[in-house]
């Protein structure tokens, strides 16, 4: 069977991907164990080496290295990443293009030296980094008001795509009525698969899954060539299930476990590519508490060890930019952990005995990659498909598994404060811009710092994933002496009952800043108004070993948030099309309003020319 997508968009295949196997008389089990946990919530490696840059840097240089950072949240982090971005550009939408009103992403972004990002911030990352067709759309004249409805453009042809796949149910589970319908109906369509889901439905239109095929990490455009580009993600490292030979009584379970002291059953990795040699590249183990052993198992037994001193020191350059916005992305990879599964299974009611089927039957909904010998030459993480039923082949290829970027939303800030400590002494400073769409905001009452007369608002606001950089916005879990981590996908978030794995980088302090710019929409259809706000946090770094930060970094954060709490992170009905369309809209007519405050803000946090 075949899909027929409209001619503007890709012809897709989806049907021919799907693998009929024992896992297809198991949707029935995974069902019910997953609606519970979804109710509670080949280019060559260029060299590498460490560099540090002398702290006599010049300020010119100094202030040209500025750090982009794109929050996750799914389509609706895409698309408001899409909104800021051409509002950027098209400075002046209803006057025709000038020099000084109009400007290629190529001079927008002359001053940035990274951008970082994860899981749907991942997506808008590798189109607008390494597609020429993505890249045109956002750069056309007028595509503040003209974006939405282009046929040469990356969203319309995104919509006609996913509403002609959304309707498509292959089983129990993909026809649920829960949070992520859409979304597990379109990863039923592909058995499940992660890797195929973002090739075919997100990369689909403007035929990126074809012209991206064969580029890594390593092949940018032209315009960021010479800007690093970290997709943040996360290693799974408990108990995780990699696969299962046989059926019913007959049956072997694999798995492997990579345990971390300190690490809550995850490891913050980057997909990652420097800028140039002089740069100190994003290392794919980005944070931990140290070395890890690796142990396979199978049937409960361990029966291969490895133990990879030297994996620190590894890179995932090279792997294709589809695969890597896929491990950055894939939200619900974590169900194929049982450790994370048995750990919340209490408090998600999950049935013990469907734990290691949940975790099974999600298997590639988080992504596989190779780590490569630690002995050996190549310091390359490759691309790794669904592994052999055959555990030696598992271990001796070290097959692992990657989940979303995980530990916040906006873990791109972190990987951005990383790659400047990575490349600089504590006496530079840094600065970030990082955008953040988001459903809700974290409220907090600053107090007023030192002698400014700057008047504080009682209560300011930050997105809930921002907040928890600075140790704000954590719940607590009933009963128990723990909160949760702040590691969530959507409303189900990686929990743990005696500790926390503090995502807290910058000092609380540092929420103590006024906020510089509000503007809200009004209310459009069923749409709920939109908020915008830019605040500007002076920050410093607190040591966080777990995320990889040293202490005693200072620097400026600019925080871009669109507050649009009716943009959900997947389109589960039309009506959340017209969110996202509506929130695009609140985001150019915010910028161009109050004779274009926004525009001058977002403008003087790249260090560019004010109209």
């Amino acid at each position: 069977m075949q899909t027929q997508i409209n001619s503007s968009v890709k012809d897709v295949d989806i049907f021919s991907r799907l693998k009929i196997t024992s896992k297809k008389l198991r949707h029935g089990l995974l069902a019910v164990s997953t609606l519970a946990i979804l109710s509670a919530c080949t280019t060559e490696t260029k060299p590498k080496t460490d560099v540090v840059k002398d702290d006599t840097l010049t300020a010119t240089n100094a202030n040209k290295d500025i750090y982009v950072a794109f929050a996750g949240g799914g389509w609706r982090a895409h698309t408001g990443h899409t909104a800021w971005m051409v509002g950027l550009l098209d400075n002046d939408p209803d006057t025709p293009p000038i020099a000084a009103q109009h400007m290629s992403l190529d001079e927008a972004f002359t001053n940035v030296s990274a951008i970082s990002s994860n899981s749907g911030g991942s997506w808008f990352n590798v189109m607008l980094s390494y597609s020429d067709s993505f890249r045109a759309g956002l750069e056309k004249p007028a595509a503040a008001t003209k974006y939405l409805t282009d046929p040469s453009a990356y969203y319309i042809n995104e919509k006609t795509l996913f509403n002609t796949l959304s309707g498509e149910s292959l089983s129990l589970l993909c026809s649920v009525d829960n949070e992520f319908s859409n979304l597990l109906a379109i990863a039923c369509m592909t058995d499940l698969n992660w890797d195929n889901l973002i090739e075919d439905i997100v990369f689909g239109p403007l035929s990126m899954s074809n012209d991206l095929a064969g580029t890594s990490l390593n092949g940018k455009q032209a315009w960021t060539d010479r800007k690093t580009i970290s997709l943040a993600a996360t290693a799974l490292t408990g108990d995780v299930v990699l696969g299962e030979n046989g059926f019913l009584s007959g049956h072997e379970k694999f798995y492997y476990d990579a345990p971390d002291l300190g690490a809550l059953n995850i490891v913050p990795v980057t997909f990652g590519s420097a800028a140039e040699a002089n740069v100190t590249a994003p290392k794919f183990f980005s944070g931990g508490t140290g070395s890890f052993t690796l142990s396979y198992g199978k049937t409960g037994d361990i029966i291969t060890q490895e133990e990879p001193n030297n994996l620190r020191g590894v890179y995932a350059d090279s792997i294709n930019v589809i695969h890597a916005a896929a491990g950055s992305s894939a939200a619900i990879g974590f169900l194929s952990s049982d450790t994370i599964n048995a750990k919340n299974a209490a408090a998600l009611k999950l049935p013990s005995g469907v734990i290691w089927d949940a975790s099974y039957e999600a298997d590639d909904l988080s992504v596989f990659v190779n780590l490569p010998d630690p002995n050996g030459a190549s310091k390359a993480v490759t691309r790794a498909a669904s592994p052999r039923a055959d555990i030696n082949h598992n271990a001796k290829n070290r097959i692992i598994k990657i989940a979303d970027g995980g530990a916040l939303d906006n873990s791109g800030v972190a990987h951005s404060v990383m790659l400047h400590q990575a490349n600089y002494r504590s006496s530079v400073p840094f600065e970030i811009v990082a955008f953040d769409n988001v459903q809700k905001t974290y409220s907090y009452a600053p107090t007023r710092v030192g002698n400014s007369a700057t008047p504080v608002a009682l209560t300011q606001d930050i997105g809930i994933d921002l907040a928890f950089l600075f140790g704000y916005g954590y719940t607590p879990i009933a009963g128990t002496n723990g909160q949760d981590s702040g590691m969530c996908m959507e409303d189900y978030c990686v929990t743990t009952q005696t500790n926390t794995v503090s995502q807290q980088i910058f000092n609380s302090a540092g929420l103590n800043a006024p906020t510089l710019w509000r503007w809200a929409s009004t209310q459009t259809g069923t749409s709920q108004p939109c908020e915008l706000i830019y605040t500007p946090y002076a920050v410093q770094t607190v040591a966080n070993d777990m995320m990889g930060i040293k202490g005693g970094y200072s620097g400026t954060l600019h925080s871009f948030t669109a507050n649009c709490p009716s943009a959900e992170t997947a389109p589960l009905k039309a009506g959340h099309w017209a969110a996202y369309e509506d929130m695009y809209a609140a985001i150019q007519t915010g910028l161009q309003a109050e004779n274009s405050k926004g525009v001058n803000y977002l403008r003087t946090a790249f260090k560019l020319p004010t109209p």
